[in-house]
Formats: structure tokens, C-alpha cells, sequence
């Protein structure tokens, strides 16, 4: 019987967790972004299901910079509380 994978929503969970003392570290302001990012990520759960790595820190990111190109390319800027 093979190795399971946790869930890709429950290893972004847990990623969180586990960085959380540094979230705690920053300023208000920059606590906002970090959680904007997570949210970035989550925002790609379906694709990284399907990526189904032991590892979710490379499919995190990947989908965090794909977020944040997806924004540059649409011209966004956020006018959001957290700009």
C-alpha cells in the first residue's frame, strides 16, 4: 500500500500553522498580505489536487506567483483595505 497525501487544502492548512510564529513577527500591515497570500493560494486548490505533492510549499508558491502575474497582466491594482 502506498504513502497518502494529505489533501492539498489541508497541507495549505497546516503550512499556515506552522509559519504562523512568523506572521506573528510582522507588522499589522504586512499580517494582511501574508494572509492575502495564503488566499492567493487557495484560490488554486483544484490544481493543486492534481499536482498531489508530498511537499505543497513549490505548488503554494507556484500558484501565489501565478495570482500575482494574473494581476499585473489584468493592469489590477488593489484598492482594497490592504494597499
Amino acid at each position: 500500500m502506498g504513502k497518502s497525501v494529505l489533501p492539498y487544502s489541508q497541507m495549505l492548512d497546516r503550512m499556515e500553522a506552522e509559519i504562523r510564529p512568523f506572521r506573528r513577527a510582522l507588522r499589522t500591515a504586512d499580517k494582511a498580505r501574508f494572509d492575502r497570500l495564503f488566499t492567493m493560494a487557495r484560490k488554486h486548490v483544484p490544481s493543486g489536487v492534481m499536482q498531489s505533492d508530498p511537499d505543497p510549499w513549490r505548488t503554494a508558491t507556484f500558484a501565489i506567483l501565478i495570482e500575482l502575474l494574473r494581476m499585473i497582466d489584468d493592469g489590477a491594482r488593489d484598492t482594497g483595505p490592504f494597499v
